[in-house]
């Protein structure tokens, strides 16, 4: 039990100066939005630095994906 307080102080204070810190240098991002994307697109985007966030489609109709990559 002795062992538990300063371990849960110390994990407070990590993720408190952490988060702070994640707060304080937020980047830009810029987003991108492509139809129809295939294996080809995809790899290609990757190289320019574009992340996938997410792929959907608009009640079943095509597919569009989000990418997403720092400014």
């Amino acid at each position: 039990m002795r062992n538990r307080i300063p371990l849960s102080l110390l994990l407070i204070v990590v993720f408190f100066v952490g988060g702070w810190t994640l707060q304080s240098a937020k980047q830009q991002l810029e987003y991108k939005i492509e139809n129809g994307v295939d294996g080809k697109k995809f790899n290609e985007l990757g190289m320019q630095g574009w992340e996938l966030t997410s792929c959907g489609s608009f009640n079943g109709g095509m597919p569009y994906c989000v990418f997403k990559r720092a400014k």
